[in-house]
């Protein structure tokens, strides 16, 4: 799109996502302000469906997303206008970036930080289902965080409303992903309760970096194998569940919504009730740093190691199909884009007068790929902010000293393992890799790898995603690094 519209009141800055026939961009206004805003192409979604259809939905979810503004956990909604090409919705920018970025796959977090969490997405969701609202799309690409760290729900595209004037509504779209979708949506649903189920997934996902299983089918293997069990698991990993986790997810994942938790039972929870030292009285971040370094922690890749699959990997050893499309024209076309957080310029060369080792000292991603206690415990003693410690740009990226040809044989010779299909493009003096890969669940994972000189002998390759799950996203990025290792991957800011 343009850099600049007719009557747009803001200043236009880089792409940091995009849909089938939506992008979402970085705008500041005249005070610096910085806004995510979506832009959608009226022409090529009214030739997807019905502009009727698409009219309807697009009120829809503007409407809705209105009437849930005011809580501190739901991203806000500011405005919205259009012109003949464009419609425009202007949201609040999440400066923390993706949750599920800063989340180890197959490890996950500390029990009382998930706890901190999950008690604002739940208040979150209280809010919404208090206004008759339900989410139905609740995921990790959906929740975000702000410049302190607390959590914000995001995208209304798929929200319903199912109670209005104390008369509530069943709902029968089946809308969702499937790990994280409640196994009724086949047919009429409780709004409310479908919300519960996701959220219980996502509390899995915290606690153990994974999902429980694939989709909520019978007939599918983790999922049968829990209904098997009464729905009262024993087998790993639930059984690494502290006794009130457990309880709580349990609860939460009931198959018959009618004995499934209601949000009311969730937030009543002896679990959730219990204190934590990350949460003030109003329920925000009582200290960010401390935070961001508990998140920072728990991510670690060890390059001495072969990558060890999921244990729910089922394609191969990677945990990847071993089928991946080939890219089509149009697909890379619409993968033309570089997504960065707090950041309205391109990457750009360090100064030649700049000590690359300071800040190369400075910069948190470093830390997943040496012992890294010492290496945060050393940014924390500086920090004031939680950006400082648990950046908003993504970290599965690293660095690198070897020549831009030596990198791009090895990511070549990685993906061919992976069975992963690739296309490169040169814009400038960066070199993009086009990825297009369907993980362990056969969901799709959609990105880039860009390769970007900084000078000094040094390079940047920033793995960014563009579709997919944010826990499946880093799980490639560390199957892809693990296999490339030393000494490409640069662990030490000292090396040469």
């Amino acid at each position: 799109m343009a850099q600049k519209l007719d009557n747009f009141p803001y200043h236009i800055g880089r792409e940091i996502g995009t849909g089938a026939f939506a992008s979402v961009r970085l705008c500041y206004d005249d005070n610096a302000k910085i806004y995510a805003v979506k832009f959608v192409n009226k022409k090529h979604a009214t030739s997807c469906m019905n502009a009727g259809v698409w009219a309807r939905r697009m009120a829809s979810e503007i409407q809705l997303h209105k009437l849930c503004n005011g809580h501190k956990n739901i991203i806000h909604f500011y405005n919205t206008a259009e012109n003949p090409q464009w419609r425009w919705v202007v949201l609040e920018f999440a400066q923390g970036g993706d949750l599920f970025d800063k989340i180890e796959p197959d490890v996950g977090i500390d029990e009382d930080v998930a706890q901190f969490y999950f008690a604002q997405l739940m208040e979150g969701i209280s809010f919404m289902h208090s206004k008759g609202v339900a989410h139905r799309d609740l995921k990790p690409e959906n929740i975000l965080l702000d410049y302190n760290g607390n959590l914000k729900i995001s995208d209304f595209g798929f929200a319903s409303l199912f109670s209005y004037k104390g008369k509530s509504r069943l709902l029968n779209s089946p809308v969702g992903s499937p790990p994280y979708a409640a196994p009724e949506i086949t047919q009429q649903y409780d709004g409310s309760k479908v919300d519960v189920w996701s959220c219980g997934i996502i509390l899995f996902a915290l606690l153990l970096g994974n999902t429980p299983w694939d989709e909520a089918i019978s007939n599918t293997g983790d999922y049968l194998l829990y209904k098997k069990q009464c729905e009262r698991p024993s087998y790993h990993p639930w059984n690494l569940l502290s006794p009130g986790a457990y309880s709580i997810i349990t609860g939460m994942l009931r198959s018959d919504p009618f004995k499934r938790y209601s949000v009311k039972h969730v937030v009543q929870h002896p679990w959730l009730t219990s204190s934590t030292p990350f949460r003030t009285k109003n329920g925000n971040c009582a200290d960010p740093v401390a935070l961001a370094s508990r998140l920072m922690l728990k991510l670690r890749i060890d390059l001495d190691k072969p990558r060890l699959a999921s244990s729910r990997a089922s394609q191969n050893d990677s945990g990847f199909s071993m089928t991946q499309p080939a890219f089509k024209k149009n697909d890379q076309k619409e993968l033309d884009r570089v997504e960065v957080y707090g950041a309205l310029s391109q990457p750009v060369q360090l100064n030649k007068n700049i000590d690359v080792t300071e800040i190369l000292e400075k910069d948190p991603s470093l830390s997943q790929f040496c012992e890294n206690e010492g290496f945060i415990k050393r940014l924390a003693k500086k920090a004031k902010n939680f950006y400082e410690i648990c950046p908003p740009e993504r970290l599965t990226r690293f660095y690198s000293r070897a020549s831009r040809e030596t990198i791009i044989d090895h990511l070549y010779d990685s993906l061919r393992l992976l069975a992963i299909s690739v296309t490169m493009k040169y814009v400038r003096n960066q070199t993009i890799l086009y990825v297009n890969l369907h993980d362990k669940r056969k969901c799709l994972l959609q990105g880039v790898i860009e390769l970007t000189n900084l000078g000094h002998n040094l390079e940047l390759i920033n793995f960014i995603k563009r579709n997919g799950d944010p826990l499946e996203w880093r799980k490639f990025f560390k199957n892809v690094v693990s296999s490339i290792g030393k000494p490409i991957v640069l662990t030490d800011v000292s090396q040469n």
